[in-house]
């Protein structure tokens, strides 16, 4: 099955129900493409998930406090994520991270981002929270440059702005996180 890819400029609104249905062949997908590849998911709380792919490493990302002016979560949600595996933001990555290096350990990072996406972000559970974006694109950064120094230039280390007075819950702009 060839990867249907969005464009990092063309999310597409999907349910959230569909999304963790989906979820598995998504992953599974972008594994099986080999080739550098990244999927962005939104939620409508500006809270976010994304995955990196290339060969056969998979990493998937949560949303923490780094670089932005606002709370995405709090100790406990952060206590909660550390006892469920995920490695702590820091030089690897600046959100929470879990990474694969085969398919054998697909069905366990689909365990645990629906575990964090329902559980510790708490997607889904009002009806404002039914919904997300995707948007899923390649990234090949700079010739011969490896997946983990793209990862690294291609991030936004700045983010833009924020009118925290008007909108606290303002989206991130950018292709990833």
């Amino acid at each position: 099955m060839a990867m249907y890819l969005t464009g990092s400029d063309n999310p597409i609104e999907i349910s959230l129900a569909s999304l963790l249905a989906n979820l598995p062949e998504l992953l599974g997908a972008m594994m099986k493409e080999g080739s550098r590849t990244l999927a962005v998911i939104d939620f409508p709380d500006f809270r976010y998930v994304q995955f990196w792919a290339e060969s056969e490493m998979l990493i998937g990302e949560v949303i923490s406090n780094e670089n932005i002016p606002v709370e995405a979560l709090n100790a406990e949600q952060e206590h909660q994520l550390r006892e469920a595996g995920w490695d702590e933001p820091g030089d690897f990555s600046p959100n929470w991270s879990f990474t694969i290096t085969n398919r054998a350990g697909l069905g366990q990072m689909i365990a645990m981002m629906n575990y964090a996406i329902l559980s510790i972000l708490k997607q889904g559970s009002s009806p404002e929270l039914q919904s997300a974006t995707i948007k899923t694109f390649k990234n090949v950064g700079h010739p011969g440059q490896g997946m983990m120094e793209a990862r690294e230039t291609s991030r936004l280390h700045v983010i833009e702005e924020w009118d925290l007075e008007d909108d606290e819950t303002s989206d991130l702009d950018g292709p990833d996180r």
